[in-house]
């Protein structure tokens, strides 16, 4: 009987901390494989309105129809215990391996978490890694730890150790956010924007083009069948696109990101 008080109560918190739009949503240019607006006001469907990869809503989500500050419409609300929502494969499955992808999406925290709370995640299953994920806040287990810092992870699934590019700043809980992560196979890099801004330098990629995608699971909330970092917050307009999305082609022309916002 627990869990309802929760729910409320996050959903109390939430909607009292959430109320400012600092960034601004990002526009629909690139093209785009997915996207799940999170406007949904009931039900356990997240819509895909673009490719029809629906994903399922697991252990109680709460669609918050005031939700979604950032984008307008609403947002869904995850209680950072166990609810997260599951999307098919479908969505990853017709990338080449050396294409260039762009994964984006808008959150508000209630709080600096703990851990290395996911807000979206993809993840190989035969060794339940992370390949591809975008955090608020990372602990490493032998390393410092980036409370508040918002970060992007990737890994192949030739396993080994993940590449994590992970912001300079501290992004302020119970204001919206907007995250572009990009895996630029042109330069062979990887790249973090937050709120319209490069958040950290480039990173090498050194992976090899191989990216495990028909293997992989892709979720929000969460990451790994083990019940990794979880999220608590509210999430809206998660999309993926194929090549570079929002964000411009030239690494040193990042501040023409903004005007791609609205």
């Amino acid at each position: 009987m627990a869990r309802p008080i929760l729910v409320a109560a996050a959903v109390a918190v939430c909607l009292a901390l959430c109320c400012t739009a600092f960034a601004q949503c990002p526009t629909d240019d690139g093209a785009i494989i997915a996207r799940y607006q999170l406007d949904e006001l009931e039900g356990l469907v997240a819509h895909d309105d673009v490719g029809g990869h629906d994903g399922t809503l697991v252990n109680g989500p709460v669609w918050d129809p005031d939700g979604g500050d950032l984008c307008g419409g609403g947002a869904l609300l995850l209680d950072g215990l166990d609810d997260y929502v599951d999307l098919p494969t479908g969505a990853w499955d017709d990338f080449g391996p050396d294409e260039s992808f762009c994964v984006s999406c808008c959150f508000c925290a209630p709080a600096v978490l703990p851990g290395q709370p996911h807000i979206i995640g993809r993840y190989h299953p035969s060794y339940d890694g992370g390949m591809m994920s975008i955090l608020y806040g990372v602990d490493f287990e032998t390393g410092p730890d980036y409370p508040g810092h918002v970060a992007f992870s990737f890994r192949t699934d030739h396993g080994g150790a993940a590449t994590y590019v992970v912001s300079t700043e501290v992004y302020a809980p119970g204001v919206w956010h907007s995250v572009c992560a990009v895996r630029d196979r042109t330069n062979d890099e990887f790249r973090l924007y937050v709120d319209g801004e490069l958040a950290a330098p480039p990173h090498p990629d050194t992976f090899p083009g191989d990216q495990g995608l028909t293997q992989s699971h892709f979720v929000i909330g969460r990451c790994g069948e083990s019940g990794q970092g979880y999220f608590e917050g509210e999430v809206d307009r998660v999309v993926i696109w194929r090549g570079l999305g929002p964000c411009p082609a030239e690494p040193a022309s990042w501040g023409a990101v903004k005007a791609l916002y609205r």
